[in-house]
């Protein structure tokens, strides 16, 4: 673990670090994430598949990278975008289709979890912002970097008069951080051992958390 006094920065994500920031995050929810462990990822395909609508989200404005300035090296980053807005849809390739069948469990519950969010409030492009995904290294637990990029990310969308942050929570301690922390809203939740997907229950292996959860925080 890196020692507290490291210089941490945060900054918009822009085309200077996109593409390590890129690297980065798709690293580290192909080989860490709850969701992407239990459908068991291949880190190529991921990000073949991530690619176009990662450079739409960061055309955005609203996303975060931290970088630990004494080692010159990014620590964390954060993804978000318009909750309306479309992904860019990448080209029809063998490979395209492939991964797009692997992803579709987490495709369709985070469809699943949109669907309890709408109907709860109507939501026009430019009202919401969601945080899609967010990863911090781990050699730099313990530094609320997590919180700051989540903060940073918050008043950058208020700057540009979103009035809500989305997020779909799928580890504890992201839970923790978010609903008793930030104290955002609970919005709704799916149990990962009640979710099908094609007859299959993809997420019967995770046990903590034993749900995904659906966020809010009014700006």
């Amino acid at each position: 673990m890196v020692q507290n006094l490291a210089k941490i920065t945060f900054k918009q994500i822009d085309n200077s670090i996109a593409e390590d920031a890129f690297l980065f995050v798709s690293e580290v929810f192909a080989t860490r994430s709850t969701l992407h462990r239990a459908i068991n990822i291949e880190i190529d395909l991921y990000r073949d598949y991530l690619k176009a609508g990662y450079q739409q989200a960061i055309d955005q404005g609203l996303s975060i990278v931290a970088v630990d300035e004494s080692e010159q090296e990014i620590c964390g980053v954060l993804i978000a975008k318009d909750i309306i807005a479309k992904d860019i849809m990448v080209s029809d390739t063998t490979t395209q289709v492939l991964q797009a069948k692997k992803l579709l469990p987490i495709t369709k519950l985070s469809q699943k979890l949109d669907e309890i969010y709408f109907a709860q409030r109507q939501i026009n492009l430019g009202d919401a912002v969601l945080v899609d995904m967010a990863a911090v290294s781990q050699h730099h637990g313990g530094l609320n970097i997590y919180k700051d990029m989540r903060l940073k990310a918050h008043s950058i969308a208020a700057q540009q008069g979103f009035k809500f942050v989305i997020g779909q929570l799928s580890s504890p301690r992201t839970q923790e951080i978010i609903l008793s922390e930030l104290g955002h809203r609970n919005c709704g939740e799916i149990v990962f051992s009640e979710f099908t997907c094609d007859g299959r229950h993809p997420f019967a292996s995770i046990k903590n958390p034993k749900s995904i959860i659906i966020s809010e925080l009014r700006l």
